[in-house]
């Protein structure tokens, strides 16, 4: 008959230290530059995604009016960007 095996006690791994050990002024200025570096990202990805839909907008109005100024009539442009839309929407 084989020894019985001894079970170990896993202990579980806090990656925090409790909060007593913390001194609160140490962890109120890490929770404000946590807080700081989020609103930063935050308004970072917002100018981006502002900037790109600001431009995209521009470039399709001006590729309609450089469209119209070749002679395209507006049923003509719709159709171009119906196409442009169509071909984008495509798997490559």
């Amino acid at each position: 008959m084989a020894a019985p095996v001894k079970k170990q006690r896993l202990q579980q791994v806090s990656h925090h230290r409790p909060a007593d050990s913390i001194p609160q002024a140490v962890d109120n200025q890490a929770l404000q530059h946590k807080h700081h570096a989020n609103v930063r990202n935050y308004v970072l990805v917002t100018a981006a995604y502002w900037a790109f839909t600001l431009t995209d907008g521009a470039i399709r109005m001006l590729v309609l009016l450089h469209f119209y100024t070749l002679g395209y009539n507006s049923f003509e442009v719709a159709m171009l960007f119906l196409f442009y839309e169509f071909l984008v929407s495509l798997p490559t």
